[in-house]
This record gives structure tokens, C-alpha cells and sequence, in this order.
């Protein structure tokens, strides 16, 4: 899901700990994998478990949670690969901290800024579960921000919390095209986190003087149960005009009698061709029927 990061660090230095010697045979969290959990569309948590278990390798978090010193709310992500220490202790307490001296944040004009980023963890496995806080504190000269105590849960990949697939929607690629041949949709579903990432919606809309083609990237959302809704709004320059288009797709997931994992979905568009200020031409496109079939992600690391 790395297209809903909205920023990301490079770790310059790290340090990990916890009381108890670490391994499968003493530690409380089992063996290998991904452990996944959000809370709502605040918090996303990622932590990934060495084969034996022994250690935690490696972290993937995104959260909107605390603010920046020019008042906006903070985003933030951290992809953390923990190249050394991370070891789980034999009552499955967890504990690591790191500093990214290559980190950068928006703030609130949008604009990048360069800084350090200080992550500090701590967590408890037990079964298939892992509970825990973490606080980030980004510092640059002309901005800081403070994520606060962030709370987590997550749970081992595959559990009932955190599923491969339900009756109706399966962690992988789904590919649909409707009947027009004109509309093309690829999308990844990652239930642990009950999201969606639409790679790629393209589509033809009717103008009064022609047809226009557009296209929507790396745009993601989250759903519930088996339907999921997302919209936007894009402007494209071209040759002296502006293509500026408003667009909302919906659709279902569910499972068909040959037990294949199917999508179907709906858009609708409406665009205005801008010379200056003057409207030049207006657009539009109704599609039903985007109709496809997903295959379950070959590897869950996300």
C-alpha cells in the first residue's frame, strides 16, 4: 500500500531492546509473518516477525494523529526495516527506537520540507495478537511536529483479524474492463486493513466537438464490508486549454458460483475544456458493468 504513504524516511540510526531473551522457544509471539491492525482510517500498523519469531525485521505504519508547529494535522508514515536489535523478549515485550536524519514532512502550503524524525515504540505480543504505542517527533528549522502517543493493534496475518479473504472480497489484483472496451480498471484490495488502492481507472467521456480519454492514478480509499466508493477531481493542461474533470467510482466485491472473486463497478464523470476562463467544450461519461475478477496477492507484504 506504499502510494498512501505520505511521507517517507530513511533510517540513519537505530537502537531496540527489551528485557528477556528473544526466540520462538521463549517468546510469546509466534513464529514468522506480517501482523496487520487499523484503527478506523487513522491508523494503519504493519509489523513484520523474523522466521523464527525472535525479532521484529521490520515495521510499516501510517497515522494522522497529533500537530505541526505551523497548526496543521500530522500525517506521517514510517517504513521502517530494522537492520539490527528488534528481539522480542520471553514475556513478549518489544521495544525500539530510531532516528531518520534524512526525513521530510509537508507543511501546511503543501510544501517539503527536509528535517529529522525520532521514532519511539514499544509493544506486547501475545498469541496472535500485539498491542502498543508509539510517538514521532519531527524536528527542522522552520517546522516540528509531534504525533503524540499513538495507540495500536494488530493482529497475525491470516487470523480472524486480520483475514486473507471473506465470502466476497480477497487480498490481491483485481482487473476489470467494461463492455465499451473503453473502460479499464485495475485495483489491489488489502483486507487486514479493509483497503483499496485503484492503480489505474482510465475511460472515454463524449464531448459536444469529440471524445477525450482520462486517466486516474495510485488513488487510495478505504471500504466496508464488500462495497467501496472514492471520487476526485483532476486538472490536465493541453494545448492551450485545461481539462478539468470530476469523477466518483462505486462498486461491489462478491464471489460467484465458480468460486472466483469478482468486482463490479460504476463511474460517472463530467468535464469542462477551459481556454483561460471560457468554456470551450464539456464532457461526460455513465459506465456500468466495469465487471472483473481478482487473483489473491502472491506475497502479503505490503
Amino acid at each position: 500500500m506504499c502510494a498512501l504513504l505520505l511521507a517517507c524516511v530513511t533510517v540513519a540510526a537505530g537502537s531496540a531492546g527489551s528485557a528477556g531473551s528473544a526466540g520462538s522457544a521463549g517468546s510469546a509471539a509466534r513464529p514468522g509473518g506480517w501482523y496487520y491492525g487499523h484503527l478506523g482510517t487513522r491508523s494503519y500498523a504493519g509489523l513484520r516477525l523474523t522466521a523464527d519469531g525472535g525479532r521484529v525485521e521490520q515495521l510499516d505504519f501510517m497515522f494522522r494523529h497529533g500537530r505541526c508547529s505551523d497548526g496543521h494535522r500530522l500525517s506521517d508514515s514510517f517504513p521502517y526495516r530494522i537492520q539490527a536489535g528488534g528481539a522480542i523478549g520471553a514475556d513478549g515485550r518489544f521495544s525500539y527506537s530510531a532516528l531518520a536524519r534524512r526525513a521530510w514532512e509537508l507543511d501546511r502550503a503543501g510544501r517539503r520540507v527536509d528535517g529529522k524524525e525520532r521514532l519511539v515504540l514499544s509493544a506486547t505480543f501475545s498469541d496472535e495478537r500485539v498491542t502498543g504505542t508509539f510517538r514521532v517527533r519531527f524536528i527542522s528549522s522552520s517546522l516540528r511536529c509531534s504525533s503524540g502517543a499513538v495507540a495500536f493493534a494488530a493482529y497475525r496475518d491470516g487470523s480472524p483479524q486480520a483475514p486473507v479473504a471473506t465470502d466476497s472480497v480477497v487480498s490481491g489484483h483485481y482487473r476489470a474492463q467494461a463492455t465499451d472496451g473503453d473502460t479499464r480498471l485495475r485495483l489491489i484490495a488489502f483486507l487486514p486493513w479493509d483497503s483499496l488502492l485503484v492503480q489505474r481507472l482510465t475511460w472515454h467521456s463524449s464531448c459536444a466537438h469529440g471524445i477525450a480519454t482520462s486517466s486516474v492514478r495510485e488513488v487510495g480509499t478505504p471500504f466496508t464490508g464488500n462495497h467501496f466508493a472514492l471520487h476526485g477531481a483532476i486538472a490536465t493542461p493541453f494545448d492551450g486549454t485545461t481539462f478539468r474533470t470530476r469523477w466518483r467510482l462505486a462498486g461491489t466485491f462478491s464471489r460467484d458460483a465458480a468460486g472466483r472473486y469478482r468486482v463490479d463497478a460504476r463511474l460517472r464523470a463530467r468535464s469542462l475544456i477551459l481556454r483561460g476562463r471560457a468554456v470551450v467544450d464539456r464532457c461526460s461519461a455513465t459506465v456500468s458493468g466495469i465487471d472483473g475478477v481478482g487473483h489473491r496477492l502472491s506475497s502479503r507484504s505490503i
